[in-house]
């Protein structure tokens, strides 16, 4: 439980919020495994990751992931965050609808070596598509 973790995790979700991708995959080892629970995915490794970040990013342009708390723990710890964002382009099969996400998460966070080798992300995938209008329950 070190500042170094609490920075790492802070910087997660500042490189979410910027398109650039080596920023963001700069954090990660290079096998490191990333997996969105509500969308049923799992990426191994960079290469996998940085092409998740571009459909987000590209689905999303102005995504941005803002950390509401973080809790350190061994080895790591968990950021619970909100993410925003405007539906511009294809996401999980789904065109754009040029509406606005505000969507609550959290993800637990395993750093190794001042890298994290794993993230799990879960949030509530009803309330995403919900707001973009593709589920009407």
């Amino acid at each position: 439980m070190t500042d170094q973790h609490r920075e790492l995790i802070q910087e997660w979700a500042d490189s979410w919020s910027t398109p650039d991708k080596a920023r963001f995959l700069a954090i990660f080892s290079e096998a490191t495994v990333y997996e969105d629970k509500a969308a049923g995915q799992i990426m191994r490794g960079r290469h996998e990751l940085g092409n998740f970040f571009d459909l987000i990013r590209k689905a999303l342009p102005d995504f941005k992931v803002i950390s509401d708390l973080i809790s350190l723990g061994e080895p790591g710890g968990t950021i619970q965050w909100h993410m925003t964002g405007t539906h511009e382009g294809e996401l999980f099969g789904h065109g754009p609808s040029h509406k606005t996400i505000n969507v609550d998460g959290c993800c637990v966070i395993r750093i190794e070596g001042g890298e994290i080798v794993k993230s799990t992300d879960y949030y509530d995938m009803k309330t995403l598509y919900r707001q973009l209008g593709f589920d009407r329950n």
